[in-house]
């Protein structure tokens, strides 16, 4: 169903109002865009079928395996699926807030383990586009790549997509920053904010240009990547294995009162949240 800007301001105005890396994935990393610190051209190219159908979402749930290493479970729920992996993130802050810990002397909520593994397996939203990656055009290599967005740099692309100052009074709908002809150029700027890589310095250049040269623009819209594909989600028993494995790894130590069903089990029913 075709999208109109006045859908798009609606949509990040609910995205953006909700509770508040880029990942990879799919169809191979050397489909995947990758940035470094600092100024990173692209040009988000708009969708085949509808120009306004740019982009996906989706959600991932960051988690380490026994190795120790960070690991991806695409979260059910953006797809109206029960997600094991959800129903467990509640039940972990149903048990820390069940400990009563208070506060410590700062006045900062006491942690507890269960807390901690919720935060970290909190379902992160995350969304795609396909645009030129400018370096690699300029490079000689292959410019149309898969781009991962947080939140934060969605947000982002999103104020630029519908702000009027990037459109033409003549043709609003299509002279957005998407548009091949008259369109805008994108700077990914990343920044470093403690530990955490910041987007919030990301714009779109005022100055509109065409996106390329009649035959470039061909070449790149002709492209083989498939943004539907990214929107797929783990299977229930992939999730239900992982949360398994989760739980075990907050008790390791099995013990004669240990519940053989832990609450998120189907056994238990639906968690009510």
């Amino acid at each position: 169903m075709a999208k109109t800007l006045a859908e798009l301001r609606e949509m990040h105005k609910k995205i953006m109002t909700e509770d508040k890396p880029q990942g990879g994935g799919g169809q191979g990393v050397s489909n995947w865009a990758t940035f470094q610190d600092g100024d990173n051209m692209v040009r988000f190219l708009p969708g085949k079928n509808d120009p306004l159908e740019f982009f996906v979402e989706g959600a991932v749930h960051k988690y380490q395996n026994s190795e120790g290493q960070w690991r991806n479970y695409k979260c059910r729920k953006p797809a109206g699926e029960k997600c094991p992996v959800c129903d467990f993130y509640f039940d972990l802050w149903r048990r820390h807030k069940d400990l009563n810990l208070g506060k410590d002397a700062t006045g900062k909520n006491v942690k507890s383990k269960f807390g901690d593994m919720a935060t970290k397996i909190k379902a992160k939203e995350r969304f795609y586009a396909i645009g030129v990656v400018r370096a690699l055009e300029e490079a000689g290599e292959d410019p149309v790549k898969f781009i991962a967005m947080s939140k934060q740099l969605f947000d982002r692309v999103m104020s630029a997509m519908i702000n009027e100052d990037f459109q033409d009074e003549d043709d609003p709908d299509n002279s957005t920053i998407i548009d091949i002809e008259r369109g805008n150029d994108f700077n990914i700027r990343i920044t470093q904010q403690g530990q955490w890589k910041s987007f919030v310095e990301s714009q779109a250049k005022y100055k509109k240009t065409r996106a390329g040269n009649p035959a470039q623009v061909a070449e790149w819209m002709d492209n083989e990547l498939n943004l539907q594909s990214l929107v797929e989600v783990g299977s229930y028993e992939e999730g239900k294995e992982l949360v398994m494995n989760l739980e075990a790894s907050l008790n390791p130590i099995k013990t004669e009162t240990t519940s053989e069903a832990p609450p998120w089990s189907d056994d238990k029913g639906d968690l009510q949240v």
